[in-house]
């Protein structure tokens, strides 16, 4: 494959492709592997953090976009191994790659924006609920 096929739209809307090399399939599988592996991995440690609800929460929104992109993707290498004449063409990991992406950057643009404010809320309250009394378990 050269590389100025990547410039052709005929490239990225051939019904039919090919199907992949042995090492084509093992990198786009393993690559599609660690990110779910990532997205599960980020999913466990949410659970784990408890104490910070607002990392636990990010790491939960972060996940998902993960999930999408690795189970959407093992699908479409699936069809694309299957040699599924319209599941199979190129465009659909493009977009699903520029979805994930985008989905990715507003949900750290969110984040991002709400981290800082949330924190600090959350920090004012902990000291708060320090210097209250007490209950008596009676």
């Amino acid at each position: 494959m050269a590389i100025t096929n990547l410039l052709h739209v005929s490239y990225w809307f051939a019904i039919t492709t090919p199907p992949l090399t042995k090492i084509a399939l093992i990198a786009i599988l393993s690559f599609f592997i660690l990110i779910l592996a990532l997205g599960v991995f980020l999913r466990v440690f949410s659970k784990t953090k408890r104490s910070n609800p607002l990392l636990a929460k990010s790491l939960k929104r972060i996940s998902r976009p993960l999930f999408f992109c690795a189970i959407m993707g093992l699908i479409l290498v699936w069809f694309r191994n299957l040699g599924a004449a319209i599941l199979s063409a190129r465009f659909w990991l493009a977009l699903i790659l520029i979805i994930s992406t985008v989905w990715f950057a507003l949900v750290f643009y969110a984040l991002r924006k709400r981290y800082d404010a949330e924190y600090a809320r959350l920090e004012q309250e902990k000291k708060y609920k320090e210097y209250l009394p007490k209950r008596s378990g009676k």
